[in-house]
């Protein structure tokens, strides 16, 4: 399970057996708004008020790409399909909607 908050950290917890923290994310420069796992774990997506989506790997803590229009991301999620995983969304504080493809390697959005 994951946690995000106003200490602009993301944490890894344990849920089953100690239920501890396992691991402690840190990169973003103000509070995290949201975060999402893709389908099967591997990655997951952070939203924070520093204006940046970064893309995660789970196992290794490194930041993957960032991605960003200037504005405040409010919420994030992956395309629920497992071939699409390279697709999402985010909605922004100007009250749009942003598409994503991570494949297209210039971070902005569709």
């Amino acid at each position: 399970m994951l946690s995000c908050g106003m200490d602009s950290k993301i944490k890894l917890w344990e849920v089953y057996g100690k239920r501890r923290c396992i691991r402690t994310y840190a990169g973003h420069a103000k509070a995290v708004r949201d975060i999402v796992f893709s389908n099967d774990g591997s990655k997951f997506l952070s939203a924070s008020y520093d204006r940046m989506i970064k893309l995660w790997d789970t196992e290794t803590g490194a930041c993957l790409s960032r991605f960003t229009t200037k504005k405040i991301p409010y919420c994030v999620q992956f395309h629920p399909d497992d071939d699409k995983q390279h697709c999402f969304v985010s909605g922004m504080a100007d009250k749009k909607i942003v598409g994503w493809i991570l494949t297209r390697g210039d971070n902005t959005g569709v």
